[in-house]
């Protein structure tokens, strides 16, 4: 087994250079600094360099007891030196970092939204975490970290700001934002056994949920667009870039050729795909609420708020969202934002007082890393 896990690592023998700022988060922002030295701890790299010394302190210099995997990533991270350093919540590692290097400053970005049924285990797993600012989507979000030793800054997605789009004139009318996921066997063994938290009566054993709800989805669009003439984009899960080494493109073109009638995929950015369409339709892709927060007509449809409720939706129904499953009310919703010139569409927006918050370029970040950056190179100009 360990053998298996290593073949599938790279591979470096290398000296890590001095930097100003690492990112922990394998670049899943795409971050972009000015004028910093910058650096990515690439966690699919197997760096010799540090193996073989991390060998040599567990037997002869592990004052501190740590475990070997837990020892070569100190050593590793040791000589990047960093002023700062920033990753996300989900793979844990700012907080890591956070505990082997308590004077070093710490800056962490919510990942993604979070649904009822998550925010629980997500708390446990968090309690006593620590880290000097933590940038998060809204003020609700406080509500899920507060277990951690922080100070919160409400920025909206540091990835949805960082983005860059051009815009464009509208090609499509709808955009479906895929949630296509092609189970693996295990998982797939695990709904068999009634263990997946996804599981429900009257599904396909090899599906997921989310595939589940964008067939029933996409079975009304093309009962819709059989009485108007629309054209239909798609949104691919399998283009993005922390899914492409997950998910088949020839799957997912499989998936919506078999569900959807008469539609369009570009090779491009759904950021960039949105910004050719008027209506985009979401589920509970995270894309929805990042391009709500840009201003584009965001269609919500919620098919099971047991499970997945978005806490920024004040009712079960309102202009721009539906928490049920009746096609009526769907095409309904579907049409009336079609309707909605952009001036319309905009007083709409603002009318509902759902606040969606976009840092364009993450301004906020990135001034406070320049003033620890500066504050930092100051102390240690003055000693």
């Amino acid at each position: 087994m360990i053998i298996i896990k290593l073949l599938k690592f790279k591979y470096s023998f290398k000296k890590n250079k001095k930097v100003e700022i690492l990112l922990l988060d394998d670049n899943y922002a795409n971050l972009k600094f000015k004028n910093r030295t910058v650096s990515v701890v690439n966690f699919q790299e197997l760096n010799f360099y540090y193996f073989f010394k991390s060998i040599f302190y567990y037997f002869f210099k592990n004052n501190e007891k740590l475990k070997i995997k837990r020892l070569y990533w100190k050593l590793l991270i040791r000589d990047f030196d960093p002023i700062v350093a920033i990753g996300h919540e989900l793979n844990m590692r700012i907080f890591e970092f956070k505990d082997l290097f308590p004077y070093k400053k710490t800056i962490a970005y919510q990942f993604s939204q979070y649904w009822d049924i998550h925010i629980e285990r997500s708390r446990d797993q968090l309690t006593g975490k620590k880290c000097d600012y933590f940038f998060i989507f809204r003020e609700w979000e406080k509500k899920i970290f507060n277990v951690i030793d922080t100070k919160f800054i409400i920025s909206g997605s540091i990835k949805n700001n960082e983005k860059i789009t051009v815009a464009e004139e509208k090609k499509y009318d709808l955009m479906f934002i895929s949630e296509f996921r092609k189970l693996d066997p295990k998982t797939i063994n695990k709904i068999k056994k009634g263990y997946h938290s996804y599981t429900f009566a009257n599904r396909s054993i090899d599906m997921s949920f989310k595939d589940v709800c964008s067939i029933y989805v996409l079975n009304i669009i093309n009962n819709f667009r059989n009485k108007k003439n629309i054209q239909l984009s798609v949104a691919r899960s399998s283009i993005r870039k922390d899914k492409k080494h997950k998910l088949s493109k020839e799957d997912e073109m499989k998936f919506f050729n078999e569900y959807l009638n008469d539609f369009h995929v570009e090779e491009i950015d759904s950021f960039q795909l949105a910004e050719k369409s008027d209506v985009i339709i979401c589920i509970t892709s995270n894309l929805g609420p990042e391009l709500l927060a840009r201003g584009k007509k965001v269609l919500f449809l919620n098919l099971n708020s047991l499970t997945h409720d978005w806490p920024f939706l004040p009712t079960d129904e309102g202009s721009f969202w539906y928490k049920g499953k009746k096609p009526e009310k769907i095409q309904e919703k579907i049409e009336y934002l079609l309707s909605l010139s952009s001036n319309e569409w905009t007083k709409v927006l603002n009318d509902t007082n759902i606040k969606m918050n976009f840092d364009p370029q993450n301004s906020k970040l990135k001034d406070l890393v320049d003033k620890i950056c500066q504050k930092e190179k100051t102390t240690r100009n003055y000693h």
